[in-house]
């Protein structure tokens, strides 16, 4: 986690930054309605998570920092997972 905080280009080389947070207390609604990460498809506490990485614009929880780099290389891709299960990723402000 730390390693992707520090240098987040290193992980997305030739894509878009992305952002890699620690959920907080004012996600915890969100968390519970999407409940699984769409990567691994595993509970968000699975990993040490739940983790809040910034997909286009859009806030997409995950159980791993490892997570992260899947998203960043397909964001469309994982949104699209989500909007199958019925959630629609927020918008980050």
């Amino acid at each position: 986690m730390n390693a992707i905080k520090s240098n987040p280009t290193k992980y997305a080389t030739g894509r878009p930054e992305i952002t890699v947070t620690t959920a907080t207390e004012a996600d915890k609604a969100l968390i519970a309605k999407q409940a699984k990460c769409p990567v691994m498809d595993e509970p968000l506490n699975a990993m040490d998570g739940p983790y809040k990485v910034n997909a286009n614009g859009k806030a997409v929880y995950i159980c791993c920092p490892g997570c992260a780099k899947k998203i960043a290389a397909e964001p469309q891709k994982y949104l699209a997972v989500l909007n199958e299960q019925g959630i629609n990723a927020p918008v980050i402000r």
